[in-house]
């Protein structure tokens, strides 16, 4: 019997690595001269950023900046100060498979932060971070779409598939200045400042994506004339990345993150500081897929002769789905004593958790709001709260794995008692849900022609009694027959029956 198969290549992930590690973040450092001494910390905090990701057969790479900023009330007049350490940090990972050509995703989070002053201006620094990496590559498999031979019954299924193309990221630097407006004093020391690049658009072209954005430089610093004031400034940004295999048509999933920001502030001929060169890395990650429908074989079987599958459990992912959204937060904080002036305010998710519930993506976590304030006297406190969220977002697609962040964007107060601030925070959630699923595919079929079936005593027509919920496909098979031979016979539309019926069965051998 002559036996004809067709093969369809089949994107399928194979997981290589999914694991999390801890990277301790310790040091010792001494205020420059610039920096007066310490008389009360008020606030220390560690914020770790991933710069690279480098990839040599099963070793992977980690470089990173941990960010400790200090906040602090000064010694000689008791005002706020404000001091950043970069503390740089390597992790090396062996993921005992071959990663070359994979898919990287590392994430960092801060775990616990402790800061001792061990004189007026020598501190020791001890924190750690969560460094979580997940490594998978996509690879083309054969599976068996179709028989030519008549004798031959085969059961396919339409799968949806979405076909990884890549992940590119491409790091570049943005040189800016900022300049202070007319109605802001000149600078005399930065407290604290953020950095934030958002995401815009995307338009694809062949084998490159035009990616743009902005990045956000938000400032909190003493002014000369001893008043805590604010600056912000935007830039836009435009990159163009390189993926090969990116089509017009291509889905894509773009994130953008500030991975290290630099400061200097410039003196004027008057001697004054009223402009602050800013140099930014910016990382920009791309991933590109396209969705396919592919009708596969998921079961056969040969009327004359015995017929033996190869089936094989493959991993493919049949959706990725763009979860970015902005959803705002609220919690009172209670400040004893009274509110004087409120210097300023800001949130940090300290820990987010995401799971799939009912068709909805849940996104839960902690948000710590941080408020730094006056009292009657004139001296800064700082006072801070923890408070719990969660958030529901209806999905198109269930999901089984995600790639998501979670950042404090925007922050605004407005006091409703005089020992009460009335916190609002907006959350930043971006990136992607994945669907993948373990799906039996045969990959082979072998005929065995010196085992033909007894087909002497079958009868032209068989009489049978079927309850609902029964599979033609598997009374066909009981039966020796074709699957398409009994729907034809007894006028049915769709395999599984909804009802007890009486069912013609033909032979077709």
């Amino acid at each position: 019997m002559d036996m004809q198969l067709t093969y369809r290549g089949v994107c399928v992930d194979e997981p290589l690595y999914n694991d999390s590690v801890e990277q301790a973040i310790d040091c010792e450092f001494t205020l420059p001269d610039y920096c007066p001494d310490i008389q009360k910390i008020l606030k220390c905090t560690l914020v770790p950023k991933i710069n690279s990701c480098l990839v040599s057969n099963n070793l992977i790479t980690v470089d990173g900046t941990a960010y400790i900023t200090l906040l602090y009330c000064s010694k000689e007049q008791g005002e706020l100060r404000g001091y950043e350490v970069p503390v740089s940090f390597s992790k090396n990972l062996d993921t005992k498979s071959d990663c070359s050509g994979a898919n990287v995703s590392a994430t960092i989070k801060t775990d616990y932060v402790n800061c001792r002053a061990v004189n007026e201006r020598k501190l020791d620094i001890h924190g750690a971070a969560t460094l979580h990496l997940s490594v998978t590559k996509c690879m083309e498999k054969d599976a068996v779409s179709d028989s030519t031979c008549s004798d031959i019954q085969i059961r396919k299924t339409t799968m949806p598939i979405c076909e990884t193309i890549g992940c590119r990221t491409k790091q570049f630097t943005v040189h800016e200045e900022l300049e202070l407006g007319q109605s802001n004093g000149s600078l005399l020391n930065i407290i604290k400042y953020d950095a934030e690049a958002v995401f815009d658009s995307c338009k694809t072209v062949t084998n490159k994506a035009v990616v743009k954005g902005s990045l956000c430089i938000r400032l909190l610093y003493l002014s000369e004339d001893q008043r805590y004031e604010k600056a912000q400034t935007e830039f836009p940004l435009n990159q163009i990345v390189e993926l090969d295999g990116l089509t017009e048509d291509a889905a894509t999933f773009v994130k953008m993150d500030v991975c290290a920001c630099e400061l200097k502030p410039y003196t004027n001929a008057d001697g004054e500081c009223r402009s602050i060169m800013i140099s930014v890395k910016v990382n920009i990650t791309i991933c590109g897929s396209n969705y396919r429908e592919e009708q596969l074989v998921t079961d056969a079987y040969c009327t004359r002769y015995a017929l033996e599958p190869t089936k094989e459990k493959l991993m493919i992912r049949r959706s990725i789905e763009d979860a970015s959204c902005t959803f705002t937060v609220k919690s009172n904080l209670q400040i004893s004593g009274g509110i004087g002036d409120i210097i300023d305010i800001w949130c940090m998710v300290v820990n987010s958790s995401f799971s799939y519930e009912n068709g909805e993506l849940v996104c839960r976590g902690t948000v710590n709001a941080g408020v730094l304030v006056t009292d009657a006297s004139g001296s800064c406190i700082y006072h801070e709260k923890p408070f719990d969220f969660e958030h529901r977002r209806q999905m198109q697609h269930p999901f089984s794995e995600s790639d998501l962040t979670l950042r404090a964007e925007n922050c605004s107060y407005s006091i409703s008692s005089d020992e009460t601030v009335e916190i609002r925070c907006d959350l930043q959630l971006s990136g992607t849900t994945s669907y993948l699923q373990q799906t039996n595919l045969i990959t082979d079929l072998t005929l065995h022609e010196d085992q033909p079936k007894q087909l002497d005593d079958l009868p032209a027509m068989t009489l049978y009694f079927a309850n609902a919920g029964e599979s033609v496909w598997d009374i066909a098979v009981r039966y020796n027959t074709a699957a398409d031979v009994i729907m034809e016979q007894n006028k049915l539309t769709g395999d599984v029956l909804t009802a007890d019926k009486m069912l013609l069965i033909p032979s077709i051998v």
